[in-house]
């Protein structure tokens, strides 16, 4: 066990900005193993110990898994684990609480062993600071002040099931996590944690970017030239796991968006036409907009996105999942394939301070327009709305934020209205996460409403006494409820993927006398799970694709922002195609904002600049109209000469 690091390849030990240490022991503090992971051509290595010789210097497969989870499962096992190898320990299965300081147990297993080389040890002390690390619910961690470049490839830093940590970088500049396209950092059933100080980004573009060389609005194609260092759309998987993917045009010498094009012009094939770098991208239905010789493009997927409105598989480059008081401050975020920032579930009340999601000014890569192929702030079915404060949003494929709740349709009502058959039509989120849009469980003593599903009429209010699951088998087929949506709407709606419902039966209290609006006439609302009290103050917001913000939760305050170059206004309204809400919306405030050069879509053609806040709110429901709140806002038409660029 004496074996030196320096025994290892060079190579190996060169590529050291990936690092990551695991040590593990057993009752009596004997060492059982201890592990250096580098990261070298797209694998992770353990090159300098585990407890059997063949597989030190490996990569990390089934073999040296099993080990390991036989050594967690024999008896009590004390772990000391640097940053970045959390979601492996917890894998393998490393448990118990243990008293003491990681950085303490480092030194010694040392000065017995010999783990560390000069090399570790020196990124190691007065950066990491820790107690020592388990699994069952009894953290109270503290890292701090680690810096450097922290490879995760096809990975996604994990923290799960945590209670009060701070992980908090040296700053955006200095501490810089990077991921493939559609992983991050991802906070699942967490609690109490500060988190900042760091950047995320992608080494590889996840879209594609090039030049115009010729357009026919009458056949439907683009030709473009793409640029080096950019996703080919033939060839990435990035564009075949997607099913929406934007093509957005921009001025060559402002590198902004062109003002003057549609948006939801999406690409649907490509093929190579001439060279390594020709390509033709086709459109499906009409071109709204012709781009011109020259003209620079991008074409973004939104990753694991579907051609139906069910499921829409949703992940984030900084994902919280089901977690409640998340502070993330001093995060820069200059990549993302999927949402930029995604919350759904949990107690919500996050809070998120000088974010910046942006183009990097000096990119060790080509230079890109996108800084997220989707939207900057995405929130769902939260208790607490989030609070964006002090942050700084540009060159979004899609809204700066969209904060809204999921509802699910009404399938059948028995007892006399004790009893609610309810669709969740979403199975789940896919990439890894097994959650679905709405409560991964039901529980007693929820709120819930059911509204008409056209005139979204409150046709009663009721408390769950208890829920349960039904058999799969008992779910409708994904036809028989679009068609009762679209009976009860009088139009067409998008389609549901067959096999993708979940059947939940509810008792409720009082009963509730909504017997003629079975079979999908009306929807069920999980009123705790609005996102109520949300706050989106002092920020500055622009360059977008789309929409400026989608407001549909309750109690929502938009304050003191600036929101320059937006395609559309905010949208306060019910989707019956998405299930999204909120209905029976409240107090909605936008106050002292600032708008300048704004499209104002509405329904139709975008073929105006906003030039009042009637244009900007053009888009709410005439239901809950009187629950928006207008005060101080100020709408400018042009931004210098920038309105047609």
């Amino acid at each position: 066990m004496k074996e030196s690091f320096d025994e290892w390849p060079a190579t190996l030990l060169d590529y050291r900005r990936g690092y990551r240490v695991l040590v593990a022991l057993n009752e009596q503090r004997k060492l059982l193993a201890a592990c250096w992971f580098v990261r070298h051509n797209n694998h992770l290595y353990c090159p300098a110990f585990a407890t059997r010789r063949e597989f030190r210097g490996q990569g990390i497969g089934e073999a040296m898994m099993t080990e390991l989870k036989a050594i967690a499962d024999g008896g009590r096992v004390l772990i000391a684990a640097e940053l970045g190898s959390v979601a492996l320990w917890q894998r393998w299965g490393f448990c118990r609480c243990r008293d003491g300081r990681e950085d303490e147990e480092a030194w010694a297993l040392d000065a017995a062993y010999g783990v560390f080389t000069r090399a570790s040890t020196r990124l190691m002390r007065g950066k990491t600071r820790a107690e020592v690390a388990y699994r069952d619910r009894c953290w109270d961690q503290y890292y701090s002040g680690w810096e450097g470049d922290f490879y995760f490839g096809n990975s996604s830093l994990l923290i799960t099931g945590v209670h009060q940590l701070s992980l908090l970088g040296s700053g955006p500049l200095r501490s810089r996590l990077w991921f493939e396209p559609g992983h991050g950092v991802q906070l699942v059933s967490s609690h109490n944690i500060s988190v900042g100080g760091f950047s995320v980004d992608c080494p590889q573009a996840p879209f594609a970017q090039g030049r115009v060389v010729g357009a026919s609005a009458r056949e439907l194609w683009i030709d473009f030239e793409l640029e080096e260092g950019f996703a080919r759309p033939t060839e990435s998987g990035l564009f075949s796991a997607s099913d929406e993917i934007k093509a957005i045009f921009w001025h060559s010498k402002t590198r902004k968006m062109r003002r003057t094009q549609t948006m939801f012009a999406p690409a649907t094939r490509f093929a190579r036409t001439r060279g390594s770098t020709g390509y033709r991208a086709w459109l499906p239905h009409h071109m709204p907009f012709v781009p011109s010789d020259g003209d620079l493009i991008t074409l973004s997927p939104r990753l694991w996105s579907k051609p139906t409105a069910y499921p829409s598989f949703y992940k984030g480059s900084f994902l919280l999942l089901n977690s409640s008081k998340i502070t993330t401050e001093n995060v820069h975020i200059h990549c993302s394939a999927t949402m930029t920032i995604l919350e759904m579930g949990g107690d919500g009340g996050h809070v998120y301070r000088r974010v910046s999601v942006r183009r990097k000014t000096r990119p060790p890569y080509p230079h890109r327009l996108l800084a997220s192929n989707s939207d900057g702030l995405h929130s769902f079915s939260v208790r607490s709305g989030p609070k964006l404060v002090d942050s700084f949003f540009e060159f979004l494929a899609d809204d700066f934020v969209n904060m809204h709740n999921r509802v699910w349709p009404l399938v059948t009502v028995r007892g006399g209205g004790a009893q609610l058959l309810a669709l969740d039509p979403s199975s789940g989120l896919g990439a890894g996460l097994d959650v679905v849009h709405t409560p991964e469980s039901v529980w007693p003593g929820s709120k819930i409403t059911v509204y008409d599903f056209k005139t979204r009429k409150q046709l009663g209010e009721a408390s769950v006494v208890s829920a349960v699951e039904l058999n799969p088998s008992a779910v409708p087929p994904a036809h028989v409820m679009v068609a009762g949506i679209q009976r009860r709407l009088g139009r067409p709606v998008k389609g549901f993927e067959e096999g993708t419902g979940r059947l939940f039966k509810l008792w409720v209290s009082p009963r509730l006398k909504v017997l003629e609006y079975a079979r999908f006439s009306a929807f069920v609302q999980f009123d705790d799970l609005n996102g109520s009290g949300a706050v989106i103050a002092n920020n500055h917001f622009t360059d977008s694709y789309c929409n400026l913000a989608r407001i549909a939760t309750s109690n929502a305050l938009i304050e003191r922002n600036v929101f320059s170059r937006g395609q559309d206004g905010v949208h306060i309204r019910f989707l019956p195609d998405f299930l999204e809400g909120s209905a029976g919306l409240v107090n909605i405030t936008l106050r002292e904002n600032v708008f300048t050069s704004i499209r104002g879509c509405g329904d139709g053609a975008c073929d105006t600049f906003c030039e009042d806040m009637a244009c900007i709110l053009q888009n709410v429901d005439e239901e809950i109209r009187a629950e928006v709140i207008d005060v101080g806002n100020r709408v400018h038409r042009a931004q210098g000469q920038h309105l047609v660029s």
